[in-house]
């Protein structure tokens, strides 16, 4: 392996999260900021407030997405075992896999949800709001 390729679990999980909760607390003040000036402007169909409102227990809410969980499950199962059968050498141990992958996944899915679903979707009204006074309602 060459000195300069990045291998896949060297980056060190603190640095990850604090690489994403840095981006998650800058995006955040970056709309929080635009919807404290603009908010009152915008025709937003949703308050910024609203994606935080639950519609039922965590229970339903995991009785509705458990199909999820049996395929990543399985598939890591299959994919695993046909590996251990083949014999095919690995970088690290599973235990490394496991506690490193977890914790990337659990960052990943958490500070993603907050960015990209809820932070930048709102965003973007504000965005697409100053886009058509921009270009004199082509946008709209």
């Amino acid at each position: 392996m060459r000195a300069e390729e990045e291998r896949p679990l060297e980056h060190s999980g603190i640095q990850v999260t604090f690489n994403l909760t840095m981006t998650t607390t800058m995006t955040l003040l970056v709309v929080g900021v635009a919807y404290y000036f603009l908010g009152g402007w915008i025709d937003a169909p949703l308050s910024f407030m609203e994606v935080w409102t639950t519609k039922g227990s965590l229970s339903s809410g995991l009785a509705v997405v458990w199909p999820i969980f049996v395929w990543g499950i399985g598939l890591t199962l299959l994919i695993s075992s046909v590996a251990i059968i083949r014999r095919v050498p690995r970088e690290y141990e599973p235990s490394t896999y496991l506690i490193n992958g977890t914790w990337l996944s659990l960052n990943a899915g958490f500070f993603e949800e907050i960015i990209y679903r809820w932070l930048r979707l709102f965003g973007a009204m504000i965005g697409l709001n100053i886009l058509n006074v921009i270009t004199f309602g082509l946008v709209e």
